[in-house]
């Protein structure tokens, strides 16, 4: 399954800047079916200019693999609303695109309609808080998670980090060039992260 139709099938639109950095080819591998990226994942993920293959908690989910994600997804909001008696503003749309280590998903998050940019969120499968937003756009939630890499020990002189600089605007990129290792983990530190109010008491 491509862009275009993983579009077409969930009814969305992905945001930009992520179809931008899909043209450059950095995203081939999420078109692939299970057993090929199995097959081929060492190949795929050595590339230099491989989305997201940085050292931050963050899996892209293969474009195949996007409707068994929200079927957790949907499974864990009727958790959540029977366990707590809330519902997901009607408002809402989510479209999980990458996973942590844990299994929680990083979801697009639409609003009134799913043409405008959405914000990115991390969904917690084990907590009924309102989720933290990561990103108000998905630059900046790229801009987090390349902090983060560094958090982890990411070379920032290194070929995917130089890469990913790359996908980003001028005025992201300025807040990382030109600072050290420590400076840009001081700044991860202090990041505080806001909440998305996605539930009213039913």
């Amino acid at each position: 399954m491509n862009l275009q139709e993983t579009e077409k099938n969930f009814n969305f639109k992905f945001p930009q800047k992520w179809i931008d950095i899909c043209n450059t080819g950095a995203m081939a591998w999420l078109e692939c079916s299970s057993d090929e990226f199995t097959a081929k994942r060492e190949i795929y993920l050595s590339a230099p200019n491989a989305f997201l293959m940085l050292n931050c908690d963050c899996e892209p989910l293969l474009f195949d693999k996007i409707s068994e994600k929200i079927e957790d997804l949907n499974e864990w909001i009727s958790w959540c609303e029977e366990d707590e008696e809330l519902s997901l503003k009607e408002n809402v749309k989510l479209i999980p695109f990458g996973q942590t280590g844990a299994g929680d998903l990083y979801c697009f998050l639409y609003e009134d309609g799913t043409d405008a940019e959405p914000k990115v969120i991390l969904y917690l499968h084990d907590e009924y808080e309102d989720p933290d937003i990561i990103g108000e756009t998905f630059e900046e939630f790229l801009y987090v998670q390349m902090l983060s890499a560094v958090a982890n020990d990411e070379d920032i002189q290194g070929e995917h980090w130089q890469t990913h600089l790359k996908y980003l605007s001028e005025d992201y990129k300025n807040l990382l060039i030109n600072k050290t290792a420590d400076e840009l983990i001081n700044d991860y530190d202090n990041i505080e992260f806001k909440q998305a109010e996605i539930w009213y008491e039913s």
